[in-house]
C-alpha cells in the first residue's frame, strides 16, 4: 500500500514509498505560493488544504512563506504611509509649517486605519524613519526578507544617528540580521551605533530620561495600572526597598495576599502615610445626565467666551475623555473647546452652549482647525469629524453605565441625527 502525503512524518527521499506523490503536491505547494507572491491571484482564491496533505516539515514551510507574505503587506502599508506623509509635506497648507501638517496627518493616519493617536503616531513615525533614513532596512521589510519586529528594533535603536550613519551601519547589519532573533539584533545595532556615534547612545539616555512619566492606565473589571517610568537605577531602588520590607513582615495565618498585592498594598499605605488622604475612598463624580432646565441654567452664559465653571465640569461629566475618535486623553487634561467657533453674530451656533462645546486635547484641537477638517456637534452631544479626505466618524457621549460606544462610528449615508 502506497502512504499518502497526510501519513508522512517525515519528507520522504528518492526512492521511498510516497516520493512521487510528495513531490507533486510540494510542486503544486511552489506554484501556488509563487503565484500569490506575483499578486496574480489572492489567498482566498484557492487556499490549499494545510491540515489534510503537508508533512510536518511542510506545515512550518507554509509558516515561514505566511510570515514573508506578512512583511511584505507591512511594508506596502508603511511604504503607503509614508508617502501620503510627504506629498502633504511637499504641499503644505497655506500658513502652515511641516510640524502642523504632520499632526494633520497624523490624525488622517488614525482615521484610515481606525486606531488611537499613539498607534497612529508611532505608525507615522516609523514609515517615516523608514523612508528618510534606513531606506535598505526598509527594502527589506517589503521584499519580505525581515519581519516588522526586526525592523522596528532597528528604527528605535538608530534614532538619533544621521542619513549617513544609519547607511554605514545598514553595512554592518544586514546581512545578518536576516539569521538573528529580535534581542539579538537589537544587542547587535545598539553596539554598532556605540561605534559610529558613542555621543548618539548619550543623547538616547537623556532624552529618555528626560521623558521619564506617571500615568495610569485603566484595566478590566476596575481595576488600573499606574505606571512609573524612571532611570532604571531608581525604579530597581523603590522595588527593592519595597519588597525587602515586605519580606521582613510576619503576617498571620490568616493573611491570604499573595506577595505582589502585598507590594501593591505597602505602597498605598506609604502613600496615604505621606500625602494624609484615603486613597481608597471611592471619589464622587458628577453625573453626566442633566435635565433640560439644569442645560438650560448652564447656558445663561451663553455669551460669554469663558465657560463657568460648572458648565466645564458639565463637560467633562458628560465627555469622560477626549471626543476625537480613538483619543482617550482623560477630560480634565483637556481643553473645554467651542465646536463652532465662538461668535455671537451665528444664530445657530457659535455660543457657550451646552451643545457647542466639548473636552477636546490640545493636540486635537489643534488637528480641528487645519484646513480640511470640520466639527459638528448635535442636540445629543453626538460629535461628527470630517477629515481633509472626506471620511466621517462619530463619537458618541460615553453612558453613565456600561461600556464605551464605538470609537470609529461611520454615520449611514444622509443620517443627519445619530442614536446613542
Amino acid at each position: 500500500m502506497i502512504a499518502t502525503v497526510a501519513e508522512l512524518d517525515v519528507e520522504p527521499m528518492p526512492g521511498d514509498e510516497g516520493y512521487e506523490a510528495f513531490k507533486i503536491f510540494e510542486a503544486h505547494k511552489d506554484a501556488y505560493w509563487s503565484a500569490v507572491t506575483r499578486g496574480e491571484i489572492a489567498m482566498i482564491d484557492g487556499l490549499p488544504d494545510v491540515a489534510g496533505s503537508r508533512t510536518d516539515a511542510g506545515l512550518l514551510d507554509a509558516g515561514q512563506r505566511a510570515e514573508r507574505l506578512v512583511a511584505q503587506a507591512e511594508g506596502e502599508k508603511l511604504a503607503a504611509v509614508a508617502e501620503f506623509a510627504l506629498r502633504s509635506i511637499a504641499n503644505p497648507a497655506v500658513g502652515y509649517d511641516e510640524t502642523a501638517m504632520m499632526r494633520s496627518v497624523e490624525a488622517e493616519v488614525g482615521f484610515a486605519f481606525r486606531i488611537s493617536s499613539a498607534a497612529a503616531h508611532d505608525l507615522l513615525h516609523l514609515a517615516m524613519t523608514l523612508a528618510r533614513r534606513l531606506p535598505r532596512t526598509f527594502a527589506a521589510l517589503k521584499s519580505g526578507k525581515l519581519g516588522l519586529r526586526k525592523v522596528k528594533a532597528i528604527a528605535d535603536e538608530t534614532l538619533n544617528l544621521d542619513v549617513a550613519q544609519c547607511a554605514r551601519l545598514e553595512d554592518t547589519v544586514l546581512p545578518e540580521a536576516e539569521t538573528r532573533t529580535v534581542r539579538s539584533l537589537k544587542e547587535m545595532v545598539r553596539a554598532e551605533v556605540e561605534k559610529i556615534d558613542a555621543d548618539a547612545v548619550r543623547k538616547r539616555r537623556e532624552s529618555a530620561k528626560a521623558d521619564r512619566t506617571l500615568y495610569v492606565k485603566d484595566e478590566h473589571d476596575g481595576m488600573a495600572t499606574l505606571c512609573l517610568y524612571l532611570p532604571a537605577e531608581q525604579a530597581r531602588a523603590i522595588y527593592d526597598t519595597i519588597n525587602s520590607r515586605i519580606t521582613a513582615q510576619r503576617t498571620g495565618p490568616d493573611d491570604e495576599r499573595l506577595i505582589g498585592a502585598r507590594r501593591a498594598d505597602h505602597l498605598v499605605d506609604l502613600l496615604v502615610a505621606a500625602f494624609g488622604v484615603d486613597l481608597r475612598a471611592v471619589a464622587d463624580t458628577d453625573s453626566p445626565v442633566l435635565t433640560a432646565e439644569q442645560i438650560a441654567r448652564l447656558n445663561r452664559g451663553a455669551n460669554s467666551y469663558v465657560p463657568s465653571e460648572a458648565m466645564k465640569n458639565a463637560i467633562r461629566a458628560r465627555d469622560k475623555h477626549c471626543r476625537f475618535p480613538g483619543c482617550r486623553r482623560p477630560a480634565v487634561h483637556c481643553d473645554i473647546d467651542h465646536t463652532n467657533s465662538f461668535n455671537l453674530a451665528l444664530k445657530a451656533g457659535g455660543r457657550t452652549i451646552y451643545t457647542n462645546l466639548g473636552a477636546v486635547c490640545r493636540f486635537h484641537h489643534q488637528v480641528k482647525q487645519m484646513p480640511g477638517w470640520h466639527l459638528s456637534q448635535d442636540d445629543h452631544g453626538n460629535f461628527s469629524w470630517t477629515d481633509p479626505g472626506g471620511r466621517v466618524f462619530v463619537t458618541r457621549p460615553p453612558p453613565a453605565d456600561g461600556d464605551e460606544p464605538p470609537e470609529f462610528w461611520a454615520p449611514e449615508a444622509g443620517a443627519h441625527t445619530y442614536p446613542f
